[in-house]
């Protein structure tokens, strides 16, 4: 798909963001060696599994950024960022399931 997007649009500059369901039930780490996006070496992962995407009592990152290109070349992998909306904004888990099960995720280029 990369490749793909590359010629289509003329730019080796990518990012992929969103809910990828990329940890726990939905991605074992034993099934994650076969992901491409976790081991194309073109690929930079801003939102590693040490991080929690999710508002729920559990302890995952799905959603994810994933970067390549030249564009990105000094930004590192870890660099993504979980805004906790809920304890930003003093919200019981309540309030903050009423607007989303996820954080939004982002980073600085």
């Amino acid at each position: 798909m990369y490749d793909h997007l590359g010629q289509e649009f003329g730019t080796t500059n990518c990012i992929l963001t969103g809910d990828f369901n990329a940890e726990g039930c939905y991605l074992s780490n034993r099934r994650k060696k076969t992901v491409k996006l976790f081991n194309d070496k073109r690929f930079k992962s801003l939102i590693g599994c040490d991080l929690d995407t999710t508002v729920g009592k559990s302890d995952h990152a799905y959603d994810r950024i994933f970067v390549a290109g030249p564009l990105f070349e000094n930004v590192k992998e870890g660099d993504g960022m979980v805004y906790r909306f809920d304890e930003k904004l003093g919200l019981s888990l309540e309030e903050a399931f009423q607007i989303s099960d996820h954080y939004p995720i982002d980073f600085e280029i």
